[in-house]
């Protein structure tokens, strides 16, 4: 069940400056749910996807922490960490070549993902953050 792998890129904003700062993180569970919605005058294409990422189980080399935190971080800093936030967003598989915006990366493949919604779960028998994006 946990088999995937995924992608987030974090939007870092600087003065007038953007960039992404990504994180691969293995052994999550991924659901995409195809819809369409009828729309006048046709149809609307509308990807939701439903991630898992179990907090004892999730391999990565980096430890997330809550956003207003990783927003004060330091350049030499944020490769020790990653976070959870809407606005950012996520693709399947590993994807940490030269990919500067999500436009970009949906363009190249189709497959990325703005974070809408997450919960932490930090309780129970498992753990996890459930993160919704579309």
């Amino acid at each position: 069940m946990f088999n995937k792998t995924i992608t987030v890129h974090n939007i870092i904003r600087n003065d007038n400056e953007e960039k992404l700062h990504s994180t691969v993180l293995e052994g999550v569970y991924f659901l995409k749910d195809d819809s369409v919605t009828l729309a006048s005058p046709g149809t609307v294409k509308s990807d939701v996807v439903k991630t898992i990422i179990p907090k004892k189980l999730v391999r990565t080399n980096r430890q997330y922490i809550e956003s207003y935190k990783f927003d004060k971080l330091k350049d030499v800093e944020m490769d020790k960490y990653f976070t959870l936030r809407q606005g950012d967003f996520l693709s399947l598989g590993d994807v940490t070549g030269d990919v500067t915006s999500i436009n970009e990366y949906r363009n190249q493949t189709g497959n990325a993902y703005s974070i809408s919604a997450f919960v932490d779960y930090d309780f129970g028998g498992l753990p996890n953050f459930e993160v919704y994006a579309h």
